[in-house]
């Protein structure tokens, strides 16, 4: 089985757009016939104070600061303590709504741009601000109204206001993402597909092991260009690690000129290696005494040993290393407690776990 990793959770979206969009839906249906209070524009501002203007000198993909400003309109001169709600939709899709409690106490200031709130960007993308409702009471109260229930009279605005940025269109547009257990639990298939792609050269799989904090290129793919079409990749990592645990992987999408961008991440549950070819002894080890040996013929390849202890990684290169290998000149400097030994060949990686008394 494997899982999207939390931060990247589809369906719980899906489920939260369909409950703002319900929440507008209920807002909206309300009987808001005034239009003695309004929204007359939306300004939005660096944060120096300077509109934002599509010429404007930031590279694609940079998160970029900002501030929301207000000018109210309307004939009237008794509006106090305002709720104002809207929605922030980035690319077409709500992101996020917000509720805020404006003029508490006062009346709504008209005819000049108001401070509502900051907010954040990444340029290149579409950003609106819509979907407004307000409520307000025509006496002063130290409280805003709610979104329903309250005497108070009401706007609602289905409209949006975009930011002035320029709309640069991703790199690539991810379809589907996949990683399944080969029968035997030797080997996982990674299988994706896009649905758009732009000026793509190539695509590197990256994994991390046990965690996502340290991620290696473990294989390339080359793309196929441009295409609007749907378009599908696979790739088969024969080495999973033989202790088990978790094996994360991700795609990153690499474009001709070198900038990239990543897919979501994947967790797969790798099973334990039950068929060892290697065995490890004395385990535990005592004397600083380590050797490993091969259960086949002789070997006479290059292989690669690494020791992973709490603090530190031994890692060294053998040619022809016949049947047996002896690692006490490894572990002589390494602290106490379990370690793992990982042989990787050509063909697979095997670990072993031992343990230093």
């Amino acid at each position: 089985m494997y899982s999207f990793i939390p931060s990247h959770p589809t369906y719980l979206r899906y489920l939260i757009l369909l409950s703002l969009l319900l929440l507008a839906h209920l807002s909206f249906a309300q009987n808001c016939p005034q239009n003695n209070l309004n929204v007359a524009e939306v300004y939005f501002f660096d944060t120096d104070g300077t509109p934002f203007t599509e010429d404007m000198e930031f590279t694609p993909g940079t998160v970029v600061e900002g501030q929301i400003f207000v000018q109210f309109g309307g004939s009237a001169n008794n509006a106090y303590s305002l709720f104002f709600a809207y929605d922030l939709i980035v690319n077409d899709v709500v992101i996020e709504r917000t509720e805020l409690c404006l003029f508490q106490g006062t009346n709504v200031i008209k005819d000049k741009p108001q401070y509502i709130t900051d907010f954040s960007l990444t340029w290149g993308d579409k950003v609106e601000f819509g979907n407004i409702f307000m409520r307000w009471y025509t006496n002063p109260s130290p409280d805003c109204p709610s979104v329903e229930g309250s005497a108070a009279q009401c706007y609602a605005n289905p409209g949006t206001f975009r930011v002035n940025t320029p709309i640069i269109p991703l790199p690539v547009i991810w379809q589907d993402f996949s990683v399944k257990k080969s029968d035997d639990g030797q080997s996982h298939s990674i299988r994706w597909s896009t649905a758009k792609e732009w000026d793509t050269s190539h695509f590197e799989i990256e994994r991390a092991v046990g965690g996502v904090d340290e991620f290696e290129v473990i294989g390339e793919v080359t793309s196929v260009g441009w295409s609007d079409k749907l378009s599908s990749y696979s790739y088969l990592d024969p080495k999973i690690p033989g202790w088990g645990g978790r094996v994360y992987y991700r795609i990153k999408q690499v474009d001709l000129d070198g900038s990239y961008d990543f897919s979501p991440l994947l967790m797969i549950q790798s099973a334990e290696n039950s068929t060892s070819l290697w065995n490890a002894y004395p385990n535990p080890i005592s004397d600083n005494e380590l050797k490993i040996s091969y259960a086949g013929k002789k070997r006479e390849e290059l292989i690669q040993v690494r020791i992973y202890s709490m603090s530190s990684i031994f890692s060294a290169s053998y040619t022809d290393p016949g049947t047996q290998l002896d690692l006490s000149h490894a572990i002589k400097n390494l602290p106490k407690g379990v370690m793992i030994v990982e042989i990787t060949t050509k063909d697979y990686v095997e670990s072993i776990k031992v343990v230093k008394k």
